[in-house]
């Protein structure tokens, strides 16, 4: 299954979300790829530091640029070689990347309550839903799935539904039961190399998180699409002329 973490922020929770997933699909003795999509290589360097330390699983890293594979071939050398691939996406916009996105099983896409106003929220998402709607008219069979990713101790976000709103902007999308609370402490793992599932009792609480999102990963990959792609163009079509 290829599972692509997408969103257009700067900031890094994205890359600790997809490196921590990375790390929950190996749980089954799996094999799993990490690839690094961002501009700033967040999960490469995350992938070095780790292998500085004696924590295991080692994850395979790559960088996107030297990743030349059919991943919508099912029979690709990648697909048959990794269970799971997980690519860490950012907002950059090339062909490359496009043409990754267009061969994801399933879209997980972080989402933090957000800092702008209403107004400005709302035509961030609405861009936003419009470059998602674009990738899945061309892959009909893609899942999407809206986490909503909470700062530890805030619950503003359960107010403002982030997720929810999101999600009803796209035939199809559905906004996941967990949510993920980040933490100070999740952050710092993750400048070590390390992740919320490395067995530190401090960070069972997100662990546990990290591990039911994977679970709802992978009934989504079991689970039928049942997006209309005349629904979902006539959905696009309301977003671009939305004012």
């Amino acid at each position: 299954m290829i599972i692509a973490i997408f969103n257009e922020d700067r900031n890094l929770d994205r890359s600790v979300l997809a490196t921590s997933l990375a790390v929950a699909c190996t749980s089954s003795q799996n094999r799993v790829a990490l690839i690094d999509a961002t501009a700033n290589g967040h999960s490469l360097s995350w992938c070095v530091r780790r292998a500085g330390t004696r924590v295991k699983p080692r994850i395979a890293a790559y960088a996107a640029e030297t990743v030349r594979a059919d991943f919508s071939d099912a029979l690709s050398p990648w697909r048959r070689r990794y269970r799971d691939i997980v690519i860490d996406v950012d907002g950059r916009s090339s062909l490359h990347l496009e043409t990754m996105l267009l061969a994801a099983d399933v879209l997980v896409v972080p989402k933090s309550y957000a800092q702008l106003s209403s107004e400005n929220a709302r035509e961030s998402d609405l861009r936003f839903a419009e470059r998602i709607g674009k990738i899945s008219l061309f892959n009909p069979s893609l899942k999407i799935l809206i986490v909503e990713m909470r700062a530890a101790g805030r619950e503003e976000a359960a107010v403002d539904n982030t997720a929810e709103k999101l999600a009803a902007l796209l035939p199809g999308a559905v906004p996941a039961d967990t949510v993920i609370h980040k933490t100070a402490v999740a952050a710092l793992a993750y400048d070590k190399g390390l992740c919320v599932l490395d067995g530190d009792k401090q960070r069972l609480g997100m662990a546990a998180e990290i591990d039911s999102l994977r679970k709802e990963i992978r009934d989504m990959e079991n689970s039928p699409q049942t997006t209309n792609i005349a629904t979902l163009t006539k959905a696009i079509h309301g977003l671009t002329h939305w004012h």
